[in-house]
C-alpha cells in the first residue's frame, strides 16, 4: 500500500511538472492590421513570451542544440539560456517578453522600427511619427540628401505670430484665436503656411535645374531658408489640420470632409492668405533671380506663376492669389498731370499755384489801387500756361 502511494505521488509530481514547464504564455499572433484610427496606424502585435530554459525536458519540450536546456515546442532556443517566441535573436523587453528583430518594445506590445509607441490615450499599439518635420523638406537635388529647407528653430517663430488656429473635432470648426499662454502648445504644430513640400514638388519637376544651383550656392539656399522660415510664414495650427494640409498639398486626398473643410477655412482667412501669397511671391522672385544670374533655360519657366501651389490653393478656397507682376513687367510710370481743362472744370497742377496767385494779386491791385483808371478784366479761362 505504501509503495502504491509513493507511485501515485511520483505520478502527481510528474504531471504537475509537465503542466508547469510546458506551459507557453498566451501570445498575440503576429498578424498586422493597418487601419486609420484617429490618424494613427494601429498594429495588433503584442509582446511574445520569453522563458528560462529547463534542465530536464518534460513532455512537449525539446532539447536545445547546445544541450544546455529545453524549450517548449514552438519556441526557439535563444542566447542567455532563454526560450523565445521571437526567434533565435529576439529583442528582449523584460524578463518575460520579447519582440522579433525589426520591432521595438513598447508598453502595449511590439512596434515596427520607424513607428513610435502609442500612449495610453492612443488607440492601437503603435502610431506614425507625428512631428512637424514629417512632411518632405529635403531638396531632391542634394547629393547627400542633407540640404534642408526648414531650420531647426522655425517652431519658435510661431511665437511671434498674433494668432493660433485651433480645430474643434466635435463641431468640425476652426477658430482663429489670439496667441496667449492659454494655447496648449502640445496640441498644435508650427505650420509653414506656404508649404516646404510645395517648393520641393516644383524643384523635382520643372525647376530641377534651379534645384542644382540652389545646392551648389550656399547663398541661394540660405535665402530660400530665410524666406520659408520667416515668422511671416509660420503659424501655430492644430496638429490634425496641419497634417491634412500637408496631405492635400502633397497631392493626396483628405478623406475626412470636415477636416478638409477646416483646411479650406484656414487658407481663406486673411492672415493666412497674405502669408501664403507673400511667401510664395518671394520664392518666385528668388527663382527668377537664380535663372537670370546663371542664364538658365528652365522648362516652362514663363508659366511659373501658375505653379507652386496656385492651382491647389485657388481650387480649394475659390480665392485668387496675388501675383508678383512686378517681376514680369517693369513698373508703370506715374500718370502725367492732366493738361487739358476747360471753362467748366479746370484742373491745375500745384506747380502753377504761384503763377495763379500772382495773377489774382495783380487783379486785386488794379481794382482797388487804381480806381480812376479803366480796367479790362481777364477771365481765368483765358489764361495761357507757359
Amino acid at each position: 500500500m505504501r509503495k502504491n502511494l509513493k507511485l501515485i505521488l511520483i505520478l502527481i509530481i510528474a504531471t504537475f511538472s509537465n503542466f508547469t514547464f510546458a506551459k507557453v504564455p498566451l501570445k498575440w499572433r503576429r498578424e498586422e492590421l493597418f487601419g486609420a484610427l484617429h490618424g494613427y496606424v494601429g498594429i495588433l502585435s503584442n509582446h511574445s513570451s520569453l522563458v528560462e530554459r529547463q534542465a530536464v525536458c518534460p513532455f512537449g519540450n525539446f532539447e536545445c542544440p547546445a544541450k544546455n536546456g529545453c524549450c517548449p515546442i514552438g519556441q526557439t532556443c535563444a542566447s542567455g539560456d532563454l526560450c523565445s517566441d521571437c526567434g533565435p535573436n529576439p529583442v528582449v523587453c523584460d524578463n518575460t517578453h520579447c519582440c522579433e528583430p525589426g520591432f521595438q518594445c513598447c508598453k502595449k506590445g511590439c512596434c515596427k522600427i520607424g513607428l513610435i509607441c502609442a500612449t495610453d490615450d492612443d488607440i492601437g499599439i503603435c502610431k506614425e511619427v507625428d512631428t512637424e518635420d514629417s512632411e518632405e523638406d529635403t531638396l531632391p537635388c542634394g547629393l547627400t540628401k542633407t540640404a534642408k529647407i526648414k531650420t531647426k528653430t522655425y517652431r519658435n517663430k510661431a511665437e511671434n505670430a498674433s494668432f493660433a488656429y485651433i480645430y474643434d473635432s466635435t463641431t468640425g470648426s476652426l477658430t482663429q484665436m489670439i496667441l496667449t499662454d492659454a494655447i496648449n502648445r502640445d496640441e498644435v504644430q508650427a505650420d509653414h503656411v506656404f508649404e516646404a513640400q510645395t517648393v520641393i514638388k516644383y524643384l523635382k519637376g520643372d525647376g530641377s535645374k534651379i534645384c542644382s544651383f540652389i545646392t551648389s550656392n550656399s547663398a541661394y539656399l540660405d535665402e530660400l531658408k530665410e524666406i520659408m522660415n520667416d515668422e511671416a510664414n509660420i503659424r501655430y495650427l492644430s496638429t490634425i489640420i496641419n497634417r491634412a494640409k500637408g496631405t492635400y498639398f502633397g497631392g493626396n486626398n483628405v478623406d475626412d470632409t470636415k477636416v478638409l473643410n477646416a483646411v479650406k477655412e484656414y487658407l481663406a482667412i486673411d492672415d493666412i492668405y497674405e502669408a501664403f501669397s507673400t511667401t510664395r511671391n518671394k520664392v518666385i522672385k528668388l527663382f527668377r533671380k537664380i535663372v537670370s544670374e546663371n542664364g538658365l533655360d528652365v522648362h516652362n519657366f514663363a508659366n511659373i506663376e501658375n505653379s507652386l501651389g496656385r492651382t491647389e490653393y485657388e481650387s480649394l478656397t475659390k480665392k485668387s492669389l496675388v501675383t508678383d507682376s512686378s517681376s514680369d513687367t517693369p513698373p508703370s510710370p506715374l500718370p502725367l498731370p492732366n493738361k487739358s481743362f476747360n471753362n467748366s472744370s479746370s484742373t491745375l497742377p500745384l506747380p502753377h499755384l504761384n503763377v495763379i496767385l500772382s495773377v489774382i494779386l495783380s487783379l486785386v491791385f488794379l481794382v482797388f489801387g487804381e480806381c480812376g483808371q479803366k480796367i479790362t478784366r481777364m477771365s481765368i479761362s483765358h489764361i495761357t500756361k507757359k
